[in-house]
């Protein structure tokens, strides 16, 4: 049997070699971009009041980044995660404020890039046209005249901003911004209760087009929580049911359902909403919708959650 000697590396080698590791090294343990002072903050919401109009809207990139709320000039912010197209359907033009030198923000789909400047503190200010809203009709807007029915009979009477059901407060079927999903979510609150009953929204005669989007999800609390079961969601457009989703009892999601009400559209017709949980305990369910004149991109990920072998965006199913 032949032995053989490996050759051994020359100084000039090892001493590349520890070179590469120091620097390799000194880059991982080095801070990265400082996050801007409250005083470039302060500087960047000027910037934007010198040209905002009451339909924009301000997005921090990345939206963990909280603080840099204090930027927008007292427009609305957006903070969720991922990029919400049908939040963005509200507006007209959104404003996106970047840290950290990071030039990584998502742009919403259909959107034109109207200007970009850089600003102190490692803030990349854009601004973007949106495309216009697909919405004709937003639930949230309409909840004062829909009519909410406990229990197959027990009517809610709509009084300071809530359907109150004339028992506990939390049963009160009303508006409010809650975490849903990982975002804050501005919606309207639904407790199925009691247990194994029906809670029925009904949405009186609104005008359909292509299709509505509802999205349910469990707010933060009740997600958490271990007691509690699965929330199923019925959709009945003129007293047909066309949808259903359960809730699982843990489910982190904004889920969307998509009913395509293409032959029905410019006709008038109730759509009624139906909740209901085995055990109502801490669900506390968040609930938004929109009449929509096109498909948007959730009603691609709804499609695609009805398909057992198709692969859904993550997150949305």
């Amino acid at each position: 049997m032949t032995t053989r000697t490996l050759a051994q590396p020359g100084p000039w080698l090892l001493a590349g070699l520890v070179c590469v590791s120091a620097w390799s090294l000194s880059a991982a343990l080095s801070p990265g971009p400082a996050a801007p002072s409250p005083a470039e903050w302060d500087a960047a919401g000027a910037r934007i009041a010198g040209e905002a109009q009451p339909t924009d809207v301000v997005r921090i990139h990345p939206p963990w980044l909280r603080e840099g709320g204090r930027a927008a000039a007292g427009l609305t912010v957006d903070f969720s995660l991922p990029l919400d197209p049908m939040a963005l359907t509200a507006f007209r033009r959104l404003w996106v404020l970047t840290a950290f030198e990071r030039t990584d923000a998502p742009a919403p789909p259909g959107a034109a890039l109207e200007l970009e400047e850089a600003l102190a503190g490692g803030l990349l200010l854009q601004r973007f046209a949106l495309p216009p809203s697909p919405v004709t009709v937003r639930l949230t807007e309409v909840l004062p005249k829909a009519k909410v029915v406990r229990d197959g009979g027990r009517s809610c009477r709509y009084v300071d901003g809530r359907h109150a059901c004339a028992g506990k407060p939390w049963e009160d079927v009303r508006l409010d911004t809650r975490e849903v999903g990982g975002s804050p979510r501005s919606c309207f609150l639904v407790h199925p209760y009691p247990s194994g009953k029906v809670t029925t929204i009904t949405f009186p005669a609104l005008r359909l087009e292509a299709g509505v989007l509802i999205r349910s999800g469990f707010v933060l609390e009740s997600a958490k929580h271990e007691r509690g079961g699965a929330t199923t969601v019925t959709v009945r457009v003129g007293g047909e049911a066309r949808g259903t989703q359960v809730i699982r009892p843990q489910a982190w999601d904004f889920e969307p359902l998509y009913v395509d009400t293409t032959a029905l559209r410019g006709q008038a017709a109730d759509l009624v909403l139906e909740i209901s949980s085995p055990d109502e305990a801490f669900r506390d369910l968040c609930i938004d919708g929109f009449v929509v004149t096109r498909p948007v991109p959730e009603a691609e990920d709804a499609r695609r959650c009805k398909q057992p072998s198709a692969s859904p965006t993550p997150g949305r199913c």
